[in-house]
């Protein structure tokens, strides 16, 4: 009996064979290639039939499986696409890219034993109030000037990236809401990167809108790949606000703050309005560049009395251009300090009658609230397990005490114990270097 198998139907994945290999495309952003050897060898042992005859072709970027087995007994459909499905999985992550920058793609999930918790460019940061900031996956689009993380395409720091599994986050979040015992906490989508590039992102937001606790979840993106589709499918699932980056409505001036010739101002404009009319509240939210993009931001503000931005919070959030340690920066342009920055925000204040612009913490419900305990010490001397490469070159993902670790050292060596001093850990974010590199 033979049967055949889409497994496309089943997951959320497209297809091709180059030279003999299957290549994986997930949601449009990661690719893989699957060992077909060890497939066939894995679906055998699954099965339990060393004559089962495997065949596999790819239709319209479909994956289909042809399944014969030399008895009559009937094959079910689900059940192996399920056994598939779970081959995939295991053979499928060591080869994952990013399709956007070709880095390294490590998936995520509770088997590969690395905390949420404990590092500033993936998973789960809690700096000690009501609001955790959610962080599903690294990466961007856009390679903009002055990108405080160095992402995007070109990046010359940033050499891998990260993907949450979304039962894994969601499971990590509720513990963390359930410590905190509040019903006033802020879930913020945000990350490394542009975190609507996260496959998962309606599903992972339904299961933080079933939390106990959990008041607001809102979203930090570019806008780009957001479409009116998944703005739907996003109030549907319970997003709260949307926190939209927009630097300039000048086109050129536009397409060179986000260091893409492909950014389309109109799609930006087109989702602010389609935002603006469901039930997902909007902040626009420019970074303020000087002698770059005063001009712009004046213009912003009046784009936002003019089409009536519907919000419970406020509507603009000017940021102040910074430069970040190992982000980029604009030659040439040096920031305003903060006391120059807000003096000049209050008097826009005034003279556009538009308030507030000066933001603060009650803006938004803000509050202390506890964290989880620090389970290192600043200047302690300890073991840690490294596990895998980090996002940049000189850091590794270490991990220790139920806590993730950014661990600087120059030894790329994985599954190794390593001794390391710490030398961070605010907001339960752990850096530690490894004694020999310190020396």
């Amino acid at each position: 009996m033979t049967k055949e198998i889409n497994l496309s139907q089943f997951f959320p994945i497209e297809a091709e064979i180059k030279e003999g290999k299957i290549i994986i495309y997930l949601h449009k952003i990661i690719v893989g290639e699957l060992p077909s050897a060890k497939l066939v060898r894995g679906l055998r042992r699954e099965i339990g039939s060393d004559q089962l005859k495997l065949g596999v072709t790819v239709k319209e970027g479909e994956l289909i499986f042809s399944v014969g087995a030399p008895f009559e007994a009937e094959i079910d459909e689900q059940r192996l696409a399920n056994v598939i499905g779970g081959l995939i999985s295991r053979l499928l992550p060591p080869t994952l890219r990013n399709r956007i920058n070709g880095n390294r793609f490590v998936y995520v999930s509770r088997g590969t034993r690395i905390p949420l918790m404990g590092r500033i460019d993936f998973g789960i940061i809690d700096r000690g109030t009501n609001l955790i900031q959610v962080r599903p996956i690294t990466g961007c689009l856009l390679d903009c000037p002055f990108c405080s993380v160095d992402s995007g395409t070109r990046s010359r720091t940033r050499i891998t990236d990260f993907i949450v599994d979304s039962d894994y986050m969601s499971e990590e979040v509720r513990k963390l809401c359930e410590f905190k015992g509040s019903k006033f906490i802020e879930l913020h989508i945000d990350g490394q990167g542009e975190p609507t590039l996260y496959p998962y992102l309606p599903a992972l937001v339904k299961e933080f809108s079933a939390i106990s606790g959990v008041e607001t979840i809102s979203l930090q993106t570019n806008g780009v790949p957001l479409t009116a589709k998944l703005v739907d499918e996003l109030e549907k699932s319970g997003l709260s606000r949307i926190n939209l980056s927009l630097n300039a409505l000048d086109s050129d001036k536009a397409r060179k703050l986000s260091g893409s010739p492909g950014y389309r101002i109109n799609h930006i404009l087109d989702l602010i309005r389609h935002v603006n009319d469901s039930d997902i509240s909007l902040l626009i939210a420019p970074l303020w560049i000087p002698r770059i993009n005063d001009d712009e931001i004046l213009r912003i503000i009046r784009l936002v009395k003019k089409i009536g931005i519907k919000s419970k919070w406020p509507v603009l959030g000017i940021q102040n251009y910074l430069v970040h340690k190992h982000g980029r920066r604009i030659k040439g342009i040096k920031p305003y300090t903060m006391k120059h920055y807000r003096r000049r925000l209050a008097r826009i204040e005034e003279v556009f009658d538009i308030h507030p612009l000066v933001l603060k913490r009650g803006h938004f419900g803000i509050k202390p609230m506890k964290s989880y305990p620090k389970p290192f010490s600043k200047g302690e001397i300890t073991e840690i397990e490294v596990l895998e490469a980090g996002r940049m070159a000189g850091e590794m993902v270490g991990v220790g005490r139920g806590r993730a670790l950014h661990v600087l050292t120059t030894d790329r060596e994985t599954n190794s114990m390593k001794g390391v001093r710490i030398i961070r850990t605010k907001h339960n974010i752990f850096v530690g270097q490894t004694i020999d590199s310190h020396n």
